[in-house]
């Protein structure tokens, strides 16, 4: 059976592989018997829990038996199990000592796949061989996460906008008086300078208002940094969305008064100003690595992300929200509708779809014939806030547009899929290259 079907097929790239479609192990290279499958390296925030859980189900999924994850050193763990049949041991070597760590390995041929909680960076992409590690073939989107601010459950605060986040890490807000509450001085934690997390904290909040401030106490574990947080009213910090804990997450803007609070459904749809996506990059022609890197983008794949706290990529209705805050045109264009958890997004700078959308277009695919077909699709396109004039509801539409016609190509009915142009709806303030790519969408609500 073919090990992994990558490419773009009408417009959508499929990932045909399930757990149920995993074949036992029939060949292992190698003497000796134990057999290293793969290495991978990087992230904390996915080498601490996720990849070894989906390490762990793909081995389960090719019927190797007594799987075991074991700890090896720091933030560094092995995942084995046996091959009776071969009389085989596999093994796949995980370190999370922080995305960049894991781009430095994949670039020295030390493992054969990156992972990270941040996209490549172009001082990267040169030491990887150029652009194609950006491409659909390399760069995998593995689950979606938010970055939570987060303070001691006895805080009163509740919502900060992102400029007051910046202010308060890079000291020129000091002391809970400053925020309307308490005498004491804010004391701050951060996670280490190779963290993923700390890259997207630094690029989304840090970028351009200034730098941490000197005394925040760097941490390289996420759940270290949120034990402490809730046993001291007087520390913020910023972790990973599944390590909360025990402290409490504050909502968020990015401008305007449109303060959202980091969950599932605000992150799924990148929302929430502080969500990001969490990567695995590979550039390995290795049959177990293309296999496995396609488990993680199967459904079932997804699921193991769920389980560990993450938020998967599979399309469903979102809870009803309260829309009494958005404009009237908005709530009129969507009456009789119900949101989908995806938004498309473009390539910046392009009309392209990047790989997370050319991948969403599968699922949605999928998701709508799953409710029978019947139903119609709204798919409402956004445009940048410097467009001017009528360009801007043509901007919208076109967007709209291209999401239209790829799902028709996909197989759903020109005559189920609606597309309009709602204008300017800013998720972010647009002043930086993130919040105008958060901006540039597509939503999609299926008829109730």
């Amino acid at each position: 059976m073919p090990l992994m079907i990558r490419g773009i097929m009408a417009g959508i790239c499929c990932f045909a592989i399930t757990a149920k479609g995993l074949e036992p192990f029939t060949r292992l290279s190698g003497s000796g018997a134990d057999v290293n499958l793969f290495n991978m390296a990087g992230s904390n925030t996915i080498g601490a829990e996720l990849g070894p859980e989906l390490v762990k189900a793909y081995l389960q999924a090719k019927q190797v038996q007594q799987i075991k994850i074991e700890e090896t050193g720091i933030n560094e763990v092995k995942v084995t199990g046996n091959v009776p049949a071969l009389k085989k041991t596999v093994s796949v070597n995980i370190s999370a000592h922080g995305s960049s760590d894991g781009f430095r390995q994949l670039a020295a041929g030390n493992v054969q796949i990156g992972a990270a909680s941040r996209p490549v960076k172009g001082s990267e992409v040169s030491k990887l061989g150029g652009d194609t590690i950006r491409s659909a073939d390399h760069e995998f989107i593995l689950a979606l996460d938010g970055i939570a601010v987060i303070v001691n459950k006895n805080n009163p605060l509740k919502q900060l906008q992102v400029k007051q986040v910046a202010d308060v890490f890079s000291g020129r807000i000091s002391e809970w008086t400053q925020l309307g509450w308490g005498v004491d001085l804010i004391k701050l934690l951060a996670r280490d300078a190779q963290s993923g997390t700390w890259d997207t904290f630094n690029s989304l909040v840090l970028s351009g208002r200034g730098a941490l401030v000197a005394s925040a106490e760097r941490l390289e574990s996420n759940e270290e940094l949120s034990r402490k947080v809730a046993n001291d009213p007087n520390l913020i910090g910023f972790v990973s969305l599944n390590a909360i804990g025990r402290a409490k997450a504050l909502a968020i803007a990015d401008g305007g008064n449109h303060y959202i609070k980091p969950s599932a459904a605000s992150v799924a749809t990148e929302d929430y100003p502080l969500s990001r996506r969490l990567y695995m990059y590979s550039l390995s022609d290795d049959d177990f690595v293309n296999e496995f890197l396609a488990f993680t983008q199967s459904p079932e794949g997804q699921v193991v992300v769920e389980k560990t706290g993450f938020i998967s990529q599979k399309v469903d209705r979102l809870p009803q929200t309260n829309l009494s805050r958005m404009p009237k045109d908005y709530r009129d264009m969507v009456k009789g509708y119900q949101r989908l958890s995806v938004n498309f997004r473009f390539v910046a700078g392009k009309a392209d779809l990047d790989n997370k959308a050319v991948r969403d277009l599968n699922r949605l695919v999928d998701f709508y014939a799953q409710q029978g077909g019947n139903k119609k699709l709204l798919l409402i396109g956004f445009a940048d806030a410097d467009v001017k004039g009528a360009k801007r509801a043509l901007l919208a539409k076109l967007r709209a547009k291209v999401v239209s016609r790829q799902l028709t190509k996909g197989g759903v009915s020109h005559g189920a899929v609606e597309a309009k142009g709602y204008g300017v709806l800013e998720l972010a303030s647009g002043e930086s290259l993130a919040g105008k790519t958060k901006n540039r969408r597509v939503e999609v609500w299926i008829e109730k």
